[in-house]
């Protein structure tokens, strides 16, 4: 990094510049050589082509492996003979390996006629001439910058991706692991508690049936661990699906909950859109094991599906009960996995339906919400976009 000082229509600029190696195209000498000494002048690498087509062959347009030969920056003149800048602009920012070199435009046109047009073929800016040598440098340091925290970004993002992926894998395979030696206990607990009943008396009887459901539970939790690390590491096969449909098979398959509870499921408006079809099962399927499962004590759950379109955008999904209802405050909370608010011994559960609710709406770019009083119900307010449009030129059903 070099520190300059400069002056830019009497106000000093101090700033720091990175040396990059810069393309500078311009069918004007003249131009090109003053280019390149300013830049030159606070230790940038400068190469020079006198038309697009020279930038192209300089940039490696036809060669992906070269990568645009390490240039970092283009600045690019708009009036030139053959292909002009807004033209060759446009044709670089086709090629995936040079879609993210910056490409500044050099002009003696009046900014504001072209901006419109320039930004839309993918320039990162404008520099004006005649050139003022604080204007130009501080431009590119900007520039320069802008890059430097995009890639930045990026690499956080492309290093978040993977550790996730890995913590997705490893969540996975560790459950699947758990899962045949912990069946295997309760298998051969049992065995020993209907087998040696009266040998191991009362207290041993007490300690197996305890060794037991410890296990039986811990299943639960590893079950819910590989559904909930399945949904967060699969991408959904999008397809058009009638949602009442869905709900209809979910609700026949909770018929002993539901009768047991003495509850009712009402389903009233639910449309067909471009989903997941065995997301949302799963979330259908949470949503109302919940409801049935949190009701108030002998008050039959009323649970209403309902859903309205969002302005021609999207639709809004409301599943509605008057169960124990909770704090709204309490609900960022609830969405992480293996988070309770009940106790134990009075609601059973993981803690593990409304986190996996959440990364099932998550994977089709929506939002969950909820309103929620004490004592009198709950909403789970599901957002999801509209993709009918995505999915226009084809839908292949799941």
């Amino acid at each position: 990094m070099n520190a300059i000082e400069l002056t830019k229509r009497d106000q000093k600029i101090d700033f720091l510049v990175r040396k990059a190696k810069i393309l500078v195209v311009d069918d004007q000498k003249s131009h090109r050589l003053l280019l390149k000494t300013l830049l030159a002048r606070v230790g940038h690498e400068v190469l020079l082509a006198e038309s697009a087509e020279e930038a192209f062959e300089c940039l490696g347009l036809e060669n992906p492996e070269q990568k645009g030969h390490g240039i970092e920056l283009v600045l690019m003149d708009l009036q030139m003979q053959g292909v002009n800048g807004i033209e060759a602009c446009a044709r670089i920012k086709l090629e995936p390996h040079l879609k993210n070199i910056p490409l500044v435009i050099v002009t003696t046109e009046t900014v504001e006629k072209y901006i419109s047009t320039v930004m839309q073929c993918g320039s990162a800016g404008f520099i004006r001439k005649p050139i003022c040598e604080a204007e130009l440098l501080a431009n590119v340091a900007l520039v320069l910058n802008w890059v430097d925290e995009t890639q930045k970004g990026q690499r956080i993002t492309e290093a978040l991706t993977c550790s996730n992926k890995r913590l997705n894998e490893f969540a996975a395979i560790a459950s699947h692991d758990l899962m045949e030696p912990l069946r295997k206990i309760t298998c051969f607990g049992g065995l020993l508690l209907d087998k040696y009943n009266e040998v191991l008396g009362d207290e041993g009887q007490d300690y197996l049936a305890r060794m037991i459901n410890a296990a039986e539970r811990m299943q639960k939790y590893t079950s819910n661990l590989l559904n909930y690390a399945h949904v967060r590491d699969v991408e959904p096969a999008f397809s058009r699906i009638d949602l009442r449909r869905v709900a209809q098979e979910v609700v026949e398959d909770l018929s002993a909950r539901i009768e047991e509870s003495g509850g009712t499921i009402t389903l009233k408006y639910l449309p067909t859109i471009v989903v997941s079809n065995f997301m949302m099962q799963q979330l259908f399927q949470n949503l109302l094991a919940n409801a049935l499962k949190f009701h108030r004590p002998n008050v039959a759950p009323k649970i209403t599906l309902d859903a309205e379109k969002i302005n021609g955008h999207g639709w809004t999904i409301v599943v509605s009960d008057n169960g124990i209802g909770f704090d709204d405050a309490d609900l960022a909370g609830m969405l992480n996995p293996f988070k309770q608010l009940n106790a134990k011994s009075q609601f059973d559960g993981m803690g593990m339906g409304l986190a996996i609710c959440d990364e099932i709406v998550r994977a089709h770019g929506g939002s969950l919400a909820a309103q929620s009083v004490p004592g009198e119900g709950t909403s789970f307010l599901i957002t999801l976009p509209d993709r009918s449009l995505e999915m226009a030129g084809g839908v292949t059903n799941e």
